[in-house]
């Protein structure tokens, strides 16, 4: 008997909590209804308290008037202050909430009217709540609460799909624009595997914004994952095909590896493809005088070899030069190219065998070569020294080749010049 009685209390016990938690949904609802700022804020208690229960909290008719609730606490900015400075987020999340629970759009019709009973359109108020929270969202991002502006950013998300209509888009706020936004605020949260997803979802779907690109690159760069950073390049390359950026921020990745003989593979089918970028020949020929410098540091290097290759750097700069008759780097190296010709030669000349009869012939003739590299280096190192007077390296190899020419006055002018751009002693 003892058994008995108290099972029907533990059953009463029950009933009574089911019931007041239903008295807390119920209660919110009026409370709302009646329209002033007290009653909102208790509207807010019960709603908060029916929210929270396990049984309350699975219906869709706690988290529809959730939304309207905390949607008119976001309204007012004296309400958020005193209220829930968070109030727009929550609003958003509710009313999400309150579409995934409401299966038979019991709350979630465009035929209802809202809580207030006036005529809109259950989706119209998701919208509202949207905006308000980007907003929202924006501000917190500019403050670097990138946490809580990644909650609101995830959440704008799965309006889209409800957005039949393209109601979103129409009011300038595109899901590629939030998929942008969301992945920055993820990297800035060093969240990078869901940054890297969205970019890339970005990429192919098209989207066209620089930024996109570069930033997909910088996040693989710092994994060190090289391929994946050029195919990104790569990508960018066959959207942005007027801007050489991309295609520069390549080259320099592959010259950076160290392996010559793929990044002349890879230039010169850039060449290919555009053979008036001056840039691309420039890189070629600076790495083909790499090569030759490294084989000439080798004394079982055959002579052959090494002519194989000045022929080799010689038009690239030229035609570098051609091209960009404006880049300090290409007259440079083109007049370093023709004057480093002209150093085995002086040295022949500073050891000469006058003991044979033709050495005079012979001294004349390297006389007359060397004059002919030094002129063809002048104007190039002239023209590199117009374009960047403040550089030491110019200015010295500009002394050099005045010395060389007897250039007196000349070689003591840049001589002074060279003195006075030296680093200054700590």
């Amino acid at each position: 008997m003892k058994r008995i009685i108290f099972t029907l209390a533990l059953a009463a016990t029950f009933a009574t909590a089911a019931f007041s938690q239903k008295v807390n949904l119920e209660s919110a609802i009026t409370y709302f209804r009646n329209g002033d700022d007290l009653s909102l804020k208790d509207a807010k208690r019960f709603i908060d308290l029916a929210a929270t229960n396990e049984e309350t909290s699975m219906k869709a008719k706690t988290w529809y008037y959730r939304g309207w609730i905390y949607n008119k606490i976001a309204g007012d900015d004296k309400l958020m202050k005193s209220m829930d400075t968070n109030a727009a987020e929550k609003a958003l999340e509710s009313l999400l909430k309150s579409l995934e629970l409401d299966k038979k759009l019991e709350y979630n019709n465009d035929e209802l009217g809202d809580a207030e009973g006036n005529s809109t359109s259950s989706l119209n108020f998701l919208y509202i709540a949207a905006f308000k929270a980007y907003n929202v969202a924006f501000v917190k991002l500019d403050k670097g609460d990138y946490a809580n502006s990644l909650k609101i950013y995830e959440n704008l998300l799965q309006v889209y799909k409800y957005d039949n209509k393209g109601v979103m888009m129409t009011n300038n706020l595109s899901r590629k624009q939030l998929w942008e936004l969301t992945a920055y605020a993820n990297t800035r949260a060093g969240n990078t595997t869901r940054s890297k997803e969205l970019y890339n979802i970005l990429i192919d779907s098209n989207y066209t914004k620089k930024s996109v690109y570069t930033s997909l690159y910088n996040l693989y760069i710092n994994d060190k994952d090289t391929v994946k950073a050029i195919n990104v390049l790569e990508k960018a390359e066959r959207v942005f095909t007027e801007d050489p950026i991309f295609s520069e921020i390549e080259i320099q990745l592959y010259l950076a590896s160290g392996n010559s003989n793929v990044f002349i593979e890879k230039v010169s089918q850039k060449i290919e493809k555009s053979p008036d970028v001056g840039k691309y020949y420039y890189y070629r020929g600076l790495t083909y005088e790499d090569l030759r410098n490294e084989v000439s540091s080798k004394k079982s290097t055959p002579a052959s070899t090494i002519d194989s290759l000045n022929k080799l750097i010689e038009p690239d700069y030229k035609k570098a030069v051609e091209l960009n008759d404006n880049d300090t780097f290409s007259h440079y190296n083109l007049g370093a190219f023709y004057y480093n010709l002209c150093v085995p030669i002086i040295n022949k000349m500073g050891k000469p065998d006058d003991k044979k009869p033709d050495y005079k012939i012979r001294l004349a003739k390297l006389e007359a070569e060397k004059k002919e590299l030094l002129d063809k280096a002048r104007p190039h190192l002239e023209k590199a020294y117009e374009l960047k007077d403040d550089d030491r390296p110019i200015v010295l190899a500009l002394q050099h080749l005045y010395e060389q020419l007897k250039m007196t006055d000349k070689a003591k002018e840049f001589e002074a010049k060279a003195k006075a751009l030296e680093p200054k002693k700590q």
